[in-house]
């Protein structure tokens, strides 16, 4: 739950780029969808500990602490990506468009 506490979202003033291994795309791609992390293990045939890993990651990436927070980051900075979930690099990326 955000408060006033919280610190604000900074502006942007250029397309902001996050790269995501494949594998981290796939476990948000699964995050935005609700599984839990067992879940995630169990479609994406890995481990529930390399999902944290990877969850781990990608809070990191993003400078938050917990999957309800990536959902707000994705929300706030207006979440799309080229289609497919990849860039054309083997890393994929979301891109923030500018307003």
């Amino acid at each position: 739950m955000l408060t006033n506490n919280s610190p604000p979202v900074p502006p942007l003033d250029e397309s902001v780029a996050v790269s995501f291994s494949p594998r981290e795309a796939q476990v948000l791609e699964l995050l935005k969808q609700g599984l839990t992390n067992r879940q995630i293990a169990l479609r994406l045939g890995i481990s529930y500990l390399t999902v944290k890993v990877h969850l781990h990651h990608i809070y990191a990436k993003l400078g938050v602490d917990n999957r309800v927070a990536v959902i707000l980051w994705l929300v706030e900075h207006r979440h799309s990506n080229n289609g497919n979930g990849h860039s054309e690099s083997s890393n994929s990326k979301i891109q923030i468009p500018k307003d």
